[in-house]
């Protein structure tokens, strides 16, 4: 939707490496209603949305390999 509205107002996106995650809206957690609430524990799903917030805000980082992976594990205590 991005590139093809980005597209049509003009601009130029060759080129250009677009990422999309939870800062842009494009992954995120869904609410607590209906069937997650059904199915998840409200305390891990409120963890799950602060970790959520954590990703958004850049203290923590998404791992790429499995070095990374073993930093953010241990970023999440």
């Amino acid at each position: 939707y991005d590139v093809s509205l980005r597209l049509s107002r003009g601009e130029n996106v060759g080129g250009e490496n677009l990422v999309y995650g939870m800062a842009q809206g494009a992954v995120g957690i869904t609410a607590y209603e209906g069937s997650t609430a059904a199915l998840v524990d409200a305390e891990i799903h409120a963890d799950t949305m602060a970790l959520g917030e954590r990703v958004i805000s850049g203290e923590l980082q998404i791992p790429t390999n499995a070095a990374e992976l073993e930093i953010f594990i241990n970023g999440l205590n």
